[in-house]
């Protein structure tokens, strides 16, 4: 008996060692690949994608799959929110897609192809225009531009703004300040209202 207890007891030594080495090589192999992460450069993650078909892709490709990622290409009804995105999608597509995006999106439908891609990227810079934070770009700095608890707020915090803040403020809002003060502060109003 006393054998079997001699065995037993080394069999447990040997697993609390056994254990012991596996967890100390862990956190040693752990520690390295710290070091390894502070010493490499940043890398974007987008980067680091790997598809199974093998393919190289080109900036445009990442762009659209960080939209597809943030979900651009369900907000917009052009399915992106880059210009270059969208002018790839057109080559890619056959007439009735494109007649079927130009119906989709209240553009004119016509029958030369180079007209509809006209139209369309037309139709795409207009819907881009007043829609170019609705899909995450710059949003953050519309909304920072236009923060305010209420209308009363913003517009005491407007009159004690000097000129050139005023067309600072309309040019992050994304468009053209002109040089009366009254018309800018109208022009800012319209925008605090629309934002709702």
């Amino acid at each position: 008996m006393e054998e079997k207890n001699k065995e037993s007891y080394s069999l447990h030594d040997l697993k609390e060692e056994f254990i012991e080495s596996d967890i100390a090589a862990a956190i040693e192999n752990d520690e390295v690949n710290n070091e390894e992460i502070e010493n490499s450069d940043e890398v974007d993650p987008m980067d680091k994608l790997s598809y199974a078909d093998g393919k190289e892709r080109d900036e445009i490709d990442k762009k659209e799959a960080e939209e597809k990622l943030m979900g651009a290409d369900k907000i917009s009804p052009f399915g992106t929110n880059d210009t270059r995105v969208f002018k790839r999608k057109l080559e890619n597509m056959n007439y009735s897609q494109k007649a079927h995006l130009a119906h989709r999106v209240a553009a004119r439908v016509f029958a030369d192809q180079d007209l509809q891609d006209e139209s369309l990227v037309k139709a795409f810079h207009e819907w881009r225009s007043s829609n170019w934070g609705s899909t995450g770009g710059r949003t953050a700095e519309k909304a920072e531009v236009l923060a305010s608890d209420s209308i009363s707020d913003f517009e005491k915090n407007l009159k004690g703004k000097t000129l050139s803040e005023l067309q600072e403020m309309a040019m992050k809002l994304g468009f053209t300040p002109s040089y009366d003060r009254i018309r800018l502060m109208s022009a800012l109003r319209q925008e605090y209202l629309k934002r709702g």
